[in-house]
């Protein structure tokens, strides 16, 4: 997939098929780094090794980004970033 701009000047996003996924931010809660996701218009707080909304599983969170895998496919998301699966 290629990176685009979002219409209207908005966050980049990669165009793959209809589910849209977005990394609102990381937090650390008690110690534990958090991803909080949006998938579509639900929100989820994640933890590495969770899994939230069905297959989006956070893989890893290293900084201010998070590996994630979305039926079988693996791709990294940095805080206000989003990508359509």
């Amino acid at each position: 997939p290629t990176p685009t701009n979002a219409p209207g000047g908005g966050q980049p996003q990669t165009l793959v098929g209809g589910t849209t996924i977005t990394l609102e931010e990381i937090f650390r809660d008690g110690g534990t780094d958090t991803a909080l996701v949006r998938v579509d218009d639900e929100g989820y707080e994640a933890t590495e090794g969770e899994t939230v909304a069905g297959d989006l599983t956070v893989l890893d969170i290293a900084g201010n980004c998070a590996t994630m895998r979305f039926n079988d496919r693996r791709f990294i998301l940095c805080e206000g970033e989003q990508i359509q699966k």
